[in-house]
């Protein structure tokens, strides 16, 4: 029974390897184009004691909106979503 040198295995097996990945990869682009539509989030806080009371209004981040941002300060800062000058109309209704 004839057994492969060291060298010869090794080589075998990177060849084996190139030819697996290779083949695996496609060599032309993805373009990913999904139907996205913006979305808001509310949450909101509300008690009897006056001082616990919140409502915050959250955008969702644009499809190639980065994470961070630099400031005027040369600071990498998260980008703000939180929308400030948001209107916020709270109804109430009986219990049944």
């Amino acid at each position: 029974m004839y057994v492969f040198p060291y060298r010869l295995r090794l080589r075998i097996i990177c060849y084996w390897s190139l030819l697996f990945i290779a083949g695996g990869c496609e060599m032309e682009p993805e373009f990913f184009r999904p139907d996205y539509t913006p979305q808001v989030s509310v949450f909101g806080l509300l008690s009897n004691d006056s001082t616990y009371q919140f409502v915050i209004v959250e955008r969702t981040r644009r499809l190639g909106e980065p994470e961070t941002v630099v400031d005027e300060n040369n600071n990498w800062t998260p980008v703000n979503t939180i929308i400030t000058d948001a209107v916020v109309t709270i109804t109430g209704g009986n219990d049944t």
